[in-house]
């Protein structure tokens, strides 16, 4: 049997318009169903179930010296969490070459395979900078380290890298968090927590090191996904029935359909179904 199609904006919105009554709808009004409709089906599910499970995406950073705020991903809506990748200055190193599945430690390395086989590797500059990849094969003759997924980009004799043996967590921590509150806030330090601040997290003490990698867990917002991209498209291909049925229940509004109160009920039950396996967003005690 073979696998069916992934669906599309398209594909949804034209099924969801002949649902509503649209026999052969137009691409009109197929266009104007994904710039309103869709739209308004994507704030629904925000309102809704805005920490749902299938929203969580993850993204890396890496430090600078002396840099406390970063600026979360353009598709955040809320945080669930936030991690530092951290080990010791002799696993940090410049690479000397790389594959799409490979990278070559630095030379002056002194690791055994049981060492580093299992932990995960960060990109910290160059080439690949940000990529975070987990380590399933090192010779320590050669320093040639295997990952589990392809680089992309591939790091190159210019790119540095960090062996992870630490992780940190950073937030949510019950520690005293608000920065005003700290006599000497933008000390240098390793980071032991952070603070979500709007578009931005704070780091606490202010990074000694431009070689810290940082891990967000955090709930996108669906009116800032691309419709193309592989986290949308597999929540419509998750979330078929719902999006279908919220299409066409404002479509049938639109075009003043008898159906609509009936239909619009049903849609509603199917939201209440998806925020009651919404997560709870977990809250940063701050101590006085």
């Amino acid at each position: 049997m073979a696998i069916p199609a992934l669906p599309t904006v398209t594909t949804i919105v034209t099924e969801a318009l002949k649902r509503a009554g649209r026999v052969t709808p137009s691409a009109t009004q197929i266009q104007s169903a994904i710039d309103t409709a869709l739209q308004e089906v994507k704030s629904d599910i925000m309102f809704k179930a805005p920490t749902h499970r299938n929203l969580l995406a993850t993204s890396t950073a890496v430090t600078m010296r002396g840099q406390q705020r970063y600026f979360v991903p353009e598709d955040y809506n809320q945080m669930d969490s936030i991690t530092m990748l951290d080990g010791p200055d002799d696993w940090r190193g410049l690479a000397t070459a790389g594959t799409a599945n490979t990278i070559t430690l630095a030379s002056s390395l002194s690791v055994t395979e049981d060492d580093v086989v299992g932990r995960y590797i960060l990109l910290t500059d160059g080439p690949g900078f940000t990529q975070y990849r987990q380590i399933t094969n090192y010779t320590p003759s050669t320093k040639l380290c295997y990952v589990d997924v392809n680089w992309d980009p591939e790091p190159t004799g210019a790119t540095s890298y960090l062996i992870v043996s630490q992780h940190p967590a950073l937030w949510p921590l019950s520690v005293k968090s608000e920065l005003d509150k700290i006599q000497t806030p933008t000390q240098l330090g390793r980071p032991y927590f952070a603070v979500p601040q709007g578009q931005e997290f704070w780091l606490y003490p202010v990074p000694d090191k431009g070689t810290y990698g940082i891990v967000l867990r955090y709930y996108v917002d669906l009116s800032m996904l691309d419709e193309t991209g592989l986290l949308f498209v597999q929540l419509l291909r998750e979330w078929r029935s719902l999006w279908l049925q919220g299409v066409a229940v404002k479509s049938m509004q639109r075009y003043d359909e008898d159906r609509y109160v009936t239909e619009l009920g049903i849609y509603n039950n199917m939201l209440d179904t998806l925020a009651s396996h919404t997560a709870t967003v977990r809250q940063m005690r701050q101590e006085d």
